[in-house]
């Protein structure tokens, strides 16, 4: 995570430095894309680690920070563009995004449990000795998992999903300045949808948790992704025209 939160911040740094667009594609898209990755798996990962019965809530927790950041990123932006430019709003991003790697620092990994001191420590050896010679060769790939039908299936669903899933907030404020909305008014959308979003994530954790549901959390899930599908598609469609329409 904290060389993740180096490359994040320096995608951005050298964007404030960018003569064309092609520059910003490179440093915000492929510098600061890489960097927010290796933020975003090590946080799944940590999260496994630390719970196991409240696992769905702290999931929905944790999750609940992305809302959070949306809501006060999207007016930050505009002032920061207003105020230094779009040049110094991408400087000062960067320094923002260096929070990552205190972030990084904080997340300590458990300690693995130790085993109880043995009283014959010959046989210890001769175990020790057998274990070696048995134990499978570690490998840097496990392509082993391609051999589960469900999880290819999933792999698949999922990669279709991202495909969409980050289009309409990316496109919301453009959307509604064509329909003739002023820039800090368009902004606002993406504080009201993370403000939604700071709630709905947690009580999906908590709903995700309950025990009749927690063995079917693969529905769950399905019916979000449809939901919101639908949510998308019905809101391109609507009638009439201002900020409404957007909404």
């Amino acid at each position: 995570m904290m060389v993740g939160g180096l490359f994040a911040s320096l995608g951005m740094i050298l964007a404030s430095f960018s003569t064309s667009i092609i520059h910003i594609y490179l440093s915000v898209g492929v510098v600061t894309g890489l960097g927010l990755a290796l933020n975003f798996q090590p946080s799944l990962i940590m999260l496994n680690r630390y719970f196991s019965e409240k696992r769905p809530l702290a999931n929905g927790l944790s999750a609940a920070g992305s809302p959070v950041a949306l809501c006060c990123l999207s007016p930050l932006g505009q002032l920061l563009q207003d105020q230094y430019g779009w040049r110094g709003g991408f400087f000062i991003m960067g320094g923002i995004l260096l929070n990552c790697c205190v972030c990084g620092a904080l997340m300590k990994p458990l300690g693995a449990p130790k085993a109880p001191e043995s009283k014959d420590p010959e046989r210890d050896v001769k175990d020790e000795a057998a274990g070696d010679t048995e134990r499978p060769k570690a490998t840097l790939l496990d392509f082993s998992v391609f051999r589960d039908r469900g999880f290819l299936i999933y792999a698949a669903a999922a990669s279709i999903m991202v495909l969409g899933l980050f289009v309409p907030p990316v496109f919301m404020v453009s959307y509604a300045k064509e329909l003739g909305n002023g820039d800090t008014k368009s902004a606002l959308l993406l504080s009201i949808l993370g403000f939604i979003d700071i709630f709905a994530r947690p009580a999906c954790g908590v709903v995700a948790g309950l025990r009749w549901v927690r063995p079917r959390c693969v529905y769950l899930f399905s019916f979000a992704m449809l939901f919101n599908g639908i949510t998308d598609l019905v809101g391109s469609q609507v009638g009439g025209s201002g900020w409404w329409r957007v909404v």
